[in-house]
């Protein structure tokens, strides 16, 4: 959707949902990673998001195509939500796993994204809880920030399997997510 706007302009507006106004000092990236915002952050992005490019899913649960496509509408639907910087992060990398052709493509992603920030790993490693077992996963989680991000990147990850859908390209995805993590102000 090359239409959409600005960087800027895609998260004016309301207010993010998710509690990330101001990051605790446990959220903000440790060494793995380069700081938030700048060329740096922004380049390991989109080469997480590259690595997706043509990998194939399972056309059952994902007719939408491959794991790029799919990633960034999950992306899409977290951007129109208004979701927190930590959040539209792991609605985009959530499926980074898969490039590696494992069947945890979930503990592979939250490895792959060690040092950006906590929450967003934490996500990756448990965004198919809900889906394994859901019983379980309200349980443990009632009543926390936990439970509420898994059942927003869930609604997000079903959401993000049309065909015909329109996403952004992946530079303007990563240049998004890394100029929010960058709001959030980086190493303190």
């Amino acid at each position: 959707m090359r239409e959409a706007g600005s960087t800027a302009e895609a998260l004016e507006g309301t207010p993010m949902s998710g509690a990330c106004s101001r990051p605790a000092r446990s959220m903000l990236p440790s060494a793995g990673f380069p700081p938030f915002g700048g060329d740096a952050l922004f380049d390991e992005l989109l080469e997480l998001l590259n690595d997706l490019d043509g990998v194939p899913q399972d056309p059952r649960f994902h007719p939408e195509g491959d794991a790029l496509f799919h990633s960034l509408q999950v992306f899409e639907h977290a951007l129109a939500d208004r979701a927190c910087p930590e959040l539209l992060a792991a609605a985009l990398l959530h499926d980074v796993g898969k490039a590696s052709g494992g069947p945890d493509h979930d503990t592979i992603g939250a490895e792959l994204l060690v040092g950006l920030s906590p929450r967003v790993e934490w996500c990756v490693a448990h965004h198919l809880d809900l889906l394994r077992d859901p019983r379980r996963t309200q349980a443990r989680w009632a009543g926390t920030v936990q439970l509420a991000d898994l059942r927003s990147l869930r609604r997000w990850d079903l959401a993000g399997r049309d065909p015909r859908a329109r996403v952004r390209e992946p530079e303007e995805a990563a240049a998004i997510v890394a100029e929010a993590l960058g709001a959030l102000g980086g190493h303190v």
